[in-house]
């Protein structure tokens, strides 16, 4: 039976730990060159291990069902207890419960899609966070690590704008240094040239109205606000916080994530040339 299948969109970042001098494979290597390799480096990972660890948690089965073209699409599994009744009787069976993830590695895209399927787990977020503490802890041979942020729906986030334009408070972005051409165009110069130069993953910036007032011109007509938002809503930075007058937990754009849907009889089509035209469309 045809079901639409949800998923969660991220972008990931795949960013030298260091700026100085480096070695892989007791070579010397520079950071151009390995900005050059990361996203064969990350190919060759992705398709060597089985399974992966995330925080606190055991070794998790993963397996890939397709990679070709930069292109991967996985299934991560977790160890769940199902207890089903007979007789009126409790009996425990252990269950391995999975998502499908797909991933593009294009160096000019670097996206992953998250199903939602909370049999599996709960969120996304649980996801994201498991794949980056893994793979983080793989890259790190070679002097690499994975950021990997939200992809916001922006049209949720300029609604919610515009509904509060006279109560927010405070707006709180937190950007991941930038690692991608067509959405690190946004930031400007003297921010990036600042970001680069003191080598500075996550930058904090923080916009805070004076005491009983609120910010002005938060807007898509304000430039350097609409540049900022842009960049952090594609994926380049974690979630918007904002204070709302009068509110006092923080409203964020963790809830905002852009969802996409995909039916199960294309995501699951034997047809190799079915799947790449699916992918590539749903990855644009």
């Amino acid at each position: 039976m045809k079901k639409r299948i949800p998923f969660k969109n991220y972008r990931y970042h795949l960013v030298p730990v260091k700026t100085d001098q480096l070695s892989i494979f007791n070579k010397d290597i520079t950071v151009e060159e390995l900005k050059e390799k990361k996203n064969q480096l990350f190919s060759e990972i992705l398709l060597a291990n089985k399974s992966i660890r995330g925080i606190n948690t055991a070794q998790l089965p993963i397996e890939i069902d397709y990679a070709k073209d930069g292109i991967f699409i996985m299934k991560l599994a977790v160890e769940r207890k199902t207890t089903l009744y007979k007789d009126f009787k409790p009996l425990d069976y252990n269950n391995q419960p999975f998502i499908y993830i797909a991933i593009n590695n294009d160096s000019g895209i670097q996206k992953i899609l998250i199903e939602d399927n909370q049999s599996a787990f709960k969120r996304s977020s649980t996801v994201k966070n498991i794949l980056q503490h893994a793979y983080s802890s793989l890259l790190a041979k070679f002097d690499l690590t994975i950021h990997i942020e939200p992809v916001v729906d922006q049209g949720s986030f300029w609604d919610f704008v515009d509904k509060n334009q006279k109560k927010i408070e405070k707006l709180e972005f937190e950007i991941v240094k930038p690692n991608l051409a067509n959405i690190s165009k946004s930031l400007t110069e003297p921010l990036k040239q600042l970001i680069d130069i003191t080598n500075s993953h996550k930058t904090s910036i923080s916009l805070k109205a004076p005491e009983n007032g609120v910010l002005e011109n938060i807007n898509k007509k304000n430039n350097q606000l609409n540049n900022l938002v842009n960049y952090s809503n594609e994926g380049g930075g974690d979630s918007i916080k904002m204070k709302l007058k009068g509110i006092s937990k923080k409203v964020s754009t963790s809830t905002m994530i852009k969802e996409t849907y995909i039916d199960s009889a294309e995501f699951e089509s034997t047809n190799q040339l079915k799947l790449i035209e699916t992918w590539t469309k749903i990855f644009e």
